[in-house]
């Protein structure tokens, strides 16, 4: 089967000798270096004998009359959640290539939407596999509404976690048959525990989404003397406790690559992934990074905490709740006390990822579905 990935930019100029011609081969520079979960499952895929193409939206500072109409009704907010004229105008570009295709698979909801747009204008007939992250997080009007919902109906979705499916689909109204949950995954055997590498006794948090509540974790720190390492570009205090350190860099930017960031799994005390509420899926990467090195987490419970069955407070993981500077202070003291418990934590934590949160069992799952779409079965 010949399947497309859409990204956005930023992901091909990593691939170095691993891409030729927009298709993957199987020379392996990148997996060394990197892992391969924020391709989605392309590599996994391609390593089942599917023809994987890879593709990125660029946008192009053009003037033409429908870019302009389409930017008076943007300011009208009547477009889905997270698309605009530039993406829109750049998906275009790429339909020729698309159309050799089985299956397409948008990796962000501004690509999908785009794609569902032009296909609805009779641009584009490929079957499109939209993985959708983070649309309840945005004001919303009836016309938006009813667009984004009329768009989802013409594709098949993807969830990272369970917390968001019943309110798309009674908000959207989107069908059943339409959207489904894939929980995300990592690459297990560029993220594991190294049993050579000594724990320094420090906090991790590494995160630059929205939903990260550092200001929660950075008030804790207050309360203990262990030192607490934040990666983020996000916005910090500038007045910090002695004992919180940060490190300005992102995935996209890559101030520590990821071989780097591994090695600061590794040598953690524990990793901590603090939150704000929302049904969004948020950390899920982090904390299956981390979790797949033996370290424990602790994680804020929200609604869109991805799954409720095999992750377990106490056994696997260690949620707290939103917003408790004493919770955290009350965790992590209790994680420098018990080592035993420690380790515990972080042993069934990498059990939890190699049973249940491999990128390759989530790209099983995408492989199943784009057989579905593909055929119409």
């Amino acid at each position: 089967m010949k399947i497309a990935f859409i990204y956005l930019p930023g992901r091909i100029a990593r691939l170095d000798d691993s891409i030729r011609d927009g298709r993957l081969n199987r020379l392996r520079s990148y997996e060394k270096h990197h892992p391969s979960e924020f391709f989605y499952g392309a590599f996994e895929l391609r390593d089942q004998g599917h023809d994987i193409g890879i593709f990125e939206v660029i946008e192009r500072p053009r003037r033409s009359v429908p870019k302009l109409l389409a930017e008076i009704i943007i300011r009208k907010r009547y477009l889905p959640v997270k698309t605009y004229v530039g993406i829109i105008d750049a998906v275009y570009f790429l339909l020729p290539e698309l159309q050799k295709y089985d299956a397409v698979v948008a990796t962000t909801p501004g690509i999908a939407f785009s794609l569902g747009i032009w296909q609805a204008l009779g641009r584009f007939d490929r079957p499109i596999v939209a993985i959708q992250c983070g649309i309840l997080n945005y004001s919303l009007n009836r016309i938006r509404v009813s667009l984004t919902g009329k768009l989802m109906n013409r594709m098949s979705t993807q969830l990272f976690g369970i917390g968001e499916l019943d309110d798309i689909k009674k908000i959207y109204r989107v069908a059943p048959a339409q959207i489904e949950v894939n929980c995300f995954g990592v690459d297990t055997g560029f993220w594991q525990p190294d049993q050579a590498t000594a724990a320094e006794g420090y906090i991790l948090a590494v995160g630059n989404d929205a939903l990260r509540d550092f200001g929660t974790l950075i008030k804790a720190a207050e309360g203990f003397d262990t030192q607490v390492i934040i990666i983020t570009k996000r916005s910090i205090p500038d007045q910090l406790p002695e004992n919180v350190k940060i490190i300005r860099s992102a995935w996209n930017s890559q101030e520590l690559d990821d071989l780097a960031l591994r090695d600061l799994y590794r040598k953690a005390l524990a990793v901590a992934v603090p939150l704000k509420p929302s049904l969004q899926p948020s950390g899920q990467s982090v904390t299956l990074q981390a979790m797949a090195c033996g370290k424990p987490v602790i994680l804020t419970e929200t609604r869109g905490l991805w799954e409720t069955t095999a992750l377990e407070h106490g056994r696997n993981v260690l949620l707290v709740p939103p917003g408790d500077p004493a919770a955290w202070i009350n965790t992590i003291r209790k994680l420098n006390e018990d080592p035993g418990w420690r380790l515990g934590i972080g042993a069934a934590g990498r059990d939890y990822v190699v049973d249940n949160g491999r990128i390759g069992q989530f790209a099983t799952r995408m492989e199943r579905l784009c057989l579905k779409v593909s055929t119409g079965t």
